[in-house]
């Protein structure tokens, strides 16, 4: 080797010791290959860190609910989207046992082993991520986790920091965790009273939040009425908007196609949907 190869090797040694990040020319990179992206719901849900957030009371829990049921028995999320069947941890943080069978019960969920549940769990920085590794660890064939509520697992603390650190930190292990093991973790939160023009901007908290998160998902749905609208975008997700509407029989989200959702507007919001278009 010549002296200046030899001053390259140990330079780039030098970098790795003390944590230096990895750096590879263009050339490199495009001549890697990398497993195709993977969906947990397809066309909805896709592997990393994703936010699902709501108004209080509204139905983010039977949504998540009805992604851990369909993925763990394989069977249709929302009525129509087919997943592949797959292990699945399930905090139901905000629910004690007796409802959260309850809860399991009247979605008609067959009890099946790939639904791990839990009601009660560690925070982030106290041994919870690292539960949550161990898990996914001990099911290979692991595709989600689903935490409801945020509120419940990250850390408490931190007051000297800036409030958009602190919401970007409660994140991001999580995140680094779901994209390590190629899996989707949803986590549940809330939207803001206020009023938001665009509706990722109703999610409680600072973008340091929507910020780390690969994916955000967000409920909409008006007190006392029975369809709602899913938005989401992310990534690595094309933007959708889709229309739902709570079955109370079955306890289940199911889809609507457009013409019914567009049907169900008032002749005042049709009018104004036609100057729009």
């Amino acid at each position: 080797m010549t002296a200046g190869t030899l001053d390259m090797v140990a330079a780039r040694a030098a970098a790795q010791a003390v944590g230096a990040p990895p750096m590879m020319t263009a050339d490199v990179l495009m001549g890697m290959s990398f497993a195709p992206l993977k969906f947990i719901v397809p066309e909805l849900l896709c592997e990393g860190l994703t936010i699902f957030a709501g108004r209080p009371k509204i139905g983010k829990s039977w949504g998540v609910l009805d992604f851990a049921i369909a993925v763990s028995e394989g069977g249709k999320a929302l009525g129509k989207y087919l997943c592949e069947e797959g292990a699945v941890l399930l905090l139901a943080l905000e629910d004690s046992p007796r409802r959260l069978r309850s809860r399991l019960e009247k979605s008609g969920c067959k009890g099946s082993r790939n639904l791990t549940t839990c009601v009660t769990w560690r925070r982030i920085n106290e041994g919870g991520l690292e539960d949550i590794a161990d898990w996914i660890a001990k099911h290979p064939s692991a595709r989600a986790v689903i935490i409801d509520t945020l509120a419940k697992v990250r850390p408490i603390g931190g007051a000297n920091k800036d409030v958009y650190q602190a919401d970007s930190d409660a994140l991001k292990e999580l995140h680094q965790l779901a994209n390590e093991k190629g899996i989707a973790i949803v986590v549940v939160h809330h939207t803001r009273k206020a009023a938001a023009d665009d509706w990722l901007d109703s999610v409680s908290g600072t973008t340091g939040l929507t910020g780390v998160a690969d994916s955000t998902i967000v409920l909409k749905r008006e007190r006392g009425q029975a369809d709602a609208f899913l938005f989401g975008t992310g990534r690595d997700l094309p933007d959708y908007e889709l229309p739902l509407k709570f079955d109370e029989e079955s306890c289940r989200w199911r889809t609507l196609d457009m013409s019914a959702a567009e049907a169900r507007v008032t002749t005042g919001q049709a009018g104004i949907i036609n100057a729009l278009r």
